[in-house]
């Protein structure tokens, strides 16, 4: 597991020293991001609950986008999990999710399907709009839709915030 991320950083890193001119328009080109999810609702046969009832969940999602063209992308993002409860905190989930985004003037549409490593799987869904443009960075803010089966548990389906630095 750690060799895997080490990989992916280094990629990261790599190809984001080679694809940060903003005037270039060549595609394909790669760009990496990180940042931090926060659920704030879960809808299931337990009804609504909040993210911050019983206990405070984490993620820290990282990944790489292959931009195919102006207006679309293939991407694929690790999000390790960690819950905050009274008694200490824990990594608790990794969630793999590739997928494709699909860039328009304002937004942008991200399509996953995810799959963690608890036994659960589904399908995720965000709303994306980039806030600010830096010198070899963004950061972007999102609204996600999260939707998830398996493992002998009802199925639910959850939002929060996410914030994501693309370099």
């Amino acid at each position: 597991m750690k060799s895997i991320f080490i990989t992916l950083f280094s990629l990261s890193i790599t190809f984001s020293l080679f694809s940060q001119d903003k005037n270039q328009k060549k595609y394909p080109n790669i760009n990496g991001f990180i940042g931090t999810a926060i659920p704030i609702l879960s809808l299931s046969n337990d009804g609504l609950l909040s993210n911050f009832d019983k206990s405070t969940t984490l993620a820290f999602p990282f990944g790489l986008n292959l931009n195919k063209s102006k207006k679309f992308s293939y991407s694929v993002e690790l999000d390790p999990i960690i819950t905050f409860k009274k008694e200490g905190s824990s990594l608790t989930n990794l969630a793999i999710l590739p997928g494709i985004l699909f860039h328009t003037e304002y937004f942008t549409y991200g399509i996953r399907a995810a799959f963690e490593i608890n036994g659960r799987y589904g399908a995720s869904f965000s709303l994306l709009r980039n806030i600010f443009k830096g010198n070899g960075f963004d950061i972007v803010i999102g609204l996600p839709l999260d939707l998830r089966f398996g493992n002998s548990l009802p199925s639910s389906a959850g939002t929060g915030l996410i914030v994501v630095v693309v370099i």
